[in-house]
This record gives structure tokens, sequence and C-alpha cells, in this order.
């Protein structure tokens, strides 16, 4: 063996037509050599494998789609061996591929330089992520003979598994397929082969267009929307509760969540619909929405979005609720958002591309698009399948809201951010804006949730902070442990630039629990409020809020001395003026959250 590291010039007489018929003898027309890389470079890689030496110092050579070679300094040549080759001592070797993401295969073939370097034994493992498994196989050695400067194919065949590594090893201070001891062991080529893809038995279904009689349909109690023009989401939900045993059409489970809290403003409340199917069709505990957020370039895709959709798609055999074309919805102060504007159904994988069920525009390939994002997918639930859903529909901007946990730990949408955190353990953050699909008008509202999946029975605080004056309304949606929906609870208030109101949510996951929410209020964000309202017309003279902010202002003044009775006597007495003044001269949401602020102060008061 050559024993100097300078590679040689390649013959120009190589042979490349016949190498290339020789690179796929053998090979099925549903296989693909997915360790294939004849770049060089990125994944599949070679180069967790053991080092080379002399001749064969080139690891990338055995993932460059070629079984031999017209000269012998190729691919290869591990140390040790019956000669210390390298001066390294005989021992343990192994050649490994890195995929980069999760590959499904089922057959490996190397791709010897002699009979002499096959080892009698060898064995296969795979890296699932976490450990390495073995791989049982069947085996068999010298079906081919590729010539050249020799090379002899070792076919390992063993039931399909999935993983993002595949290691073939052998020890060479052991024997060799001919029965002396293994001179070093050589590979010109490293194969491993799966299919091209899955599919999943999906049966279409459309928001608009041919076989969609219910495109016309009012949309989520919308009085201009139709299924056809922002039902993308909803028929994406549709299809997936269908592949777990239901039966729904877009009209039938449009109606459905129009009748329950399916709905938040135009958007899907993934978990909540889920459940509501679910009661519907008698499965209460039976099915959950399982969520999981990552972004990805469409054509470049991330190795967390394609591991995701691989495992669920292809392994799990459950299909993926997509939201595509990530769009920007601003607000007057600047602030804006990102959020999927169109929602598919992704249903498969074609070599590497993902195949979809498009509701909408019924493209075929999930890159048909520019960008996306996962929502999750319908399954069978864990023991324990509470939640916790905060959800606020917007039309354009203005109101930021973040959830905090008892150990202080945020998930949300902070003010002045296009971003979101995701702090708490077991939680995400969605927002959508749907697009017409019909017209191709840009989005007009947004739909943002933070969901808690299993969250901790106890305290969490909820922050709104304004970026414009703005009313909003917040829902609170639980769900028990059992997979009950719990009391829904809307959560009003008043948002102006820099505005902050904070709430006090008390969870209970117990089946049938009532959680409660408080509104937790300082004299200062009272008098907020009260110009907030003014500012929005909800308070229609400045004269009322003159006088509202005259009260609190005196109980501020006798708190802070320690005229505790007094402070209350003023509050009170604001009280009561609220309660004169409601569905009169401001209104009566106004004079809910106002009174909620003055009650809020009352019992802070110390004695």
């Amino acid at each position: 063996m050559q024993t100097s590291n300078q590679r040689k010039p390649r013959s120009v007489q190589v042979l490349f037509a016949a190498l290339a018929v020789l690179c796929c003898v053998g090979l099925n027309a549903a296989e693909t050599n997915i360790a294939l890389n004849p770049a060089g470079s990125g994944y599949p890689s070679p180069l967790e494998s053991n080092r080379g030496w002399g001749g064969g110092s080139y690891p990338w050579e055995i993932v460059d789609g070629l079984r031999t070679y017209p000269v012998w300094y190729h691919g290869l040549a591990f140390t040790g061996g019956d000669n210390n080759w390298a001066g390294d001592p005989c021992g343990p070797r192994q050649a490994t591929i890195n995929f980069g993401a999760h590959k499904t295969f089922h057959k490996v073939i190397i791709w010897h330089h002699g009979h002499d370097h096959a080892p009698a034994n060898a064995q296969l493992a795979y890296w699932n992520g976490t450990i390495w498994v073995d791989i049982p196989f069947q085996r068999s050695f010298g079906a081919i003979e590729a010539g050249g400067a020799g090379s002899t194919s070792d076919e390992y065949t063993f039931t399909p598994v999935t993983g993002s590594k595949v290691r073939w090893s052998l020890n060479n201070c052991l024997n060799n397929v001919l029965g002396t001891q293994i001179i070093h062991g050589w590979i010109y080529e490293f194969e491993v082969f799966g299919t091209e893809g899955c599919q999943i038995d999906v049966p279409p279904l459309y928001q608009a267009g041919p076989g969609a009689p219910w495109a016309s349909d009012p949309y989520a109690n919308s009085p201009t929307e139709t299924i056809g023009s922002k039902g993308c989401a909803m028929t994406c939900l549709c299809m997936a509760l269908n592949k777990v045993g239901m039966t729904y059409n877009p009209k039938t489970l449009n109606r459905l969540l129009e009748s329950g809290n399916g709905y938040l403003g135009l958007g899907v409340s993934w978990w909540t619909a889920t459940k509501i199917a679910a009661e519907q069709a008698g499965l209460p505990a039976k099915f959950q929405f399982k969520e999981e957020r990552h972004y990805s370039d469409a054509q470049f895709l991330t190795t967390q979005a394609e591991d995701y959709l691989t495992k669920v798609v292809c392994e799990l055999e459950y299909p993926v609720i997509v939201g595509v074309n990530i769009g920007l919805l601003c607000d007057r102060s600047g602030a804006c958002e990102f959020g999927p504007t169109h929602f598919v159904l992704v249903t498969g994988k074609e070599g590497d591309r993902f195949k979809i069920a498009d509701p909408g525009f019924r493209k075929q390939h999930l890159d048909d698009y520019y960008d996306f994002e996962t929502r999750g997918y319908v399954a069978d639930p864990s023991d324990n399948i509470s939640e916790i859903t905060v959800g606020l529909a917007q039309v354009a901007e203005g109101v930021r809201f973040v959830l905090y946990d008892a150990a202080g730990s945020a998930s949300g949408l902070p003010p002045r951010s296009t971003g979101v955190v995701e702090g708490i353990p077991k939680s995400v953050c969605f927002i959508d804006s749907l697009a017409d699909d019909v017209s191709g008008a840009a989005p007009t509202e947004a739909a943002e949730f933070v969901h808690v999946f299993q969250p901790t029975n106890g305290v969490y605080r909820l922050e709104v902070t304004g970026e414009l004056p703005k009313q909003f309304t917040l829902s609170l949606q639980g769900v028990a442990v059992d997979g009950s929906l719990l009391r829904p609870i809307l959560i009003e208030g008043i948002a102006g630039a820099g505005s902050t109101s904070s709430f006090q949510i008390q969870f209970d996951s117990t089946h049938g629990a009532i959680s409660t929410v408080a509104r937790l209020a300082t004299f200062a964000s009272t008098l907020q409020d009260i110009e907030n309202a003014l500012s929005l017309q909800l308070i229609d003279g400045r004269g009322i809020a003159n006088s509202f902010e005259a009260k609190v202002a005196a109980a501020q003044r006798a708190a802070n001395g320690g005229q505790t009775n007094a402070a209350r006597n003023i509050l009170d007495a604001l009280k009561s003026e609220i309660a004169a003044q409601s569905g009169k001269h401001i209104s009566v949401v106004v004079s809910e959250i106002l009174l909620q602020d003055t009650a809020a102060l009352a019992s802070g008061l110390t004695q």
C-alpha cells in the first residue's frame, strides 16, 4: 500500500461511463442512495468516521457515488490491522454517515477494496437522536465485482429504521471473509438506501372551486368573509380530523366552530376547535391538537423543520397543518408582527420535497410556497392533556400580551417586537393572519395565541401592553386533565400608547373546576384606564373623566396618608358614580373595567 499522504493525480483514462453504470447496478427504481454527496461538503457527511491514511485518506470519496476507480489510491483506508498500519494498533474501526436530518432507510452497501479488507463480521447501528441503536440485518457479500482497481459489494438489508446517522463498524484485529486477519479495512463507497418518501391517504377537501359547494357560506360568524375567502385553516383542520376517524366537511365543521368557541376572530383556535369537534363526535378525551412551531424557508429547509415533518408524517403517519407565505401586519405606530397568510396540510414526502393538500390553490408541494411555519397535528393524547390558551384577535395591531408563570418564565408577544418568547415550559406562541384567498387582499386581522400544554396549577400573571389607544378582549380557555373543556373567560381592557394592564389568573385543571381572573390595579393604572377610555370616546366628556380622576387622586392621597377608611369611602363614592353613568355617558364595558379597577384598589388598602 502507498504510505504517503500525498495524493496522486487521477488517470486521464478513467472510464467514467462504465463507472456511472456501476453506480446504479442493482438499484431498485423506488430506492435512493441518501448518502450520496459528490459535492464533498455539508450533508450527508462522512467526517465522523475514523481517520484514513496514505492513499486511502479521502473520507469524502466514500459518498461521491463511485464504487471503484481506475487506480487504487482512493477512499477510506483504516489504520491498524495486521501490521499496525500508520502506527496504530488493530482494534475497532468505523465509518459513519451523518445525514444532518432524520432519514428512513432499509439497506446499506459497503464497497470494499479487496476481499482481504472485508471483515467476516461487521456491525450496523443508527443514531435515533439520543443513543446508537444496533440494526439486525441480513448480509450478502460479493454479489457484484465492480472492477477497476478492485471493489466488491457487501450488502446489508434490514427492516426500515429512522435516524440522523448510520454507522458501519468492524474490528481489524479479527479475520476477513477469506479466513485470515484483516489487512486493515479499506472502503471505496458507503451507500445507504431509503425509499423515495411516504404518503398518507388523506381525502382532499377544498374551501373554494370545484368540489366546494360551501365556498360562499359565511365564515366564522363574519358578515363579510366566506369559507372560500378565509377558510383555509379550518379546511386543513377538517382534513386532519377526518384522518383520525371523524366525518366533517368544511360546512359542518364551520357551523360547529361558530356555535362554540372554535374561532378567535377569523383565526382557528386550534386546541379548542379540536376539542369541540371531538366532543361532538363523542370522543371528548380521545384527541387533541399537538402543537409545535418551526419556521423555515421552503426551498432550504432547516434541520429542525425537516426532522419534525419527516417524523410526524413519515413515522407517526399524521398529516401536519402548516402555515405558508409568512406576512407582515403593522399598525399606525410602526409595530409589526409576522404570521402565516394561508394554510396547507403536509401529507407526504417525495425525495426531499414535502407533498401537501392545498385547500385554496391546489398546489402539490410545500416548496411551491416561499416559507412556512408549522402548527401541529391531531392525534391521540397523553394521560394528562390539560392546557391553557390565551388568545387575542385584533383588527390591525395595538396590543401585545405576555403570560408569566409562578417562576417568572414568560411566553407571549413582547411590546415593540416582531418576535415571540416561549419561556414557559411546553408553551408555544402562534400568530395567524389570513389573506383573502379569493381576491388576494392582504390580511386585515391577526389571531394571536399563547398556549401551554400540561400547565402547573396555580397562579399566572397576564400583562397587556398598549401601543395605540384600543379596547381589547382576550379569551382564556382551559382544558382539564381528562380532556374536557373548562369554562371560557373573557378578559377586557382599554389600552393606550405605553399603557400596561395586569391580570392574575388562578388556574385549576381539575374536571369541572372554575379558574378565575382578577384585574390587578394601581392608582396610576386606573387613571390611565380613564384617560384611554376618554381618548377612545368611550367616556363622552372631559368633565366626567375629570370627576372620576379627582376621586382616584383623593383616594390615593388618603391612602398615602394612612387614612384607610377615608380612602375606602372615596372609592365607594367612585363606584356609585361609575354605576350611575354606565350606559349613559360611559360604555357598559368601560364601567365594568373601572369598577374592577376600583374593587382592586379597595382590596389593596390595609387597615
